[in-house]
């Protein structure tokens, strides 16, 4: 199954926000830097947040190059920075 982005639009001050990966760890608070459109031919299209990360330098296309991917399915939720707790914001 190949998921395709066909849509990115810029957002500002929305995070995605999950529980620690472990007991008694921080809660994963990422700043998105973009919504996007995945389209795959099983499950039809959703909105994403898209989030930058650093590649591996392994991959076929752009090896080595910063990208925006979609947020892991984590179970975690978007929040605008007007609804973050303190200790949220305060996460660097």
């Amino acid at each position: 199954m190949s998921v395709r982005i066909t849509n990115v639009q810029p957002c500002v001050d929305w995070f995605f926000v999950a529980p620690p990966s472990q007991p008694g760890g921080k809660k994963i608070v990422w700043r998105l830097a973009a919504w996007g459109t995945p389209v795959d031919d099983e499950h039809g299209q959703a909105i994403v947040g898209l989030v930058p990360v650093m590649s591996h330098g392994n991959e076929a296309i752009l090896p080595g190059v910063p990208r925006l991917v979609p947020v892991p399915a984590t179970g975690g939720s978007y929040r605008h920075l007007k609804d973050l707790d303190p200790a949220e914001v305060a996460q660097p």
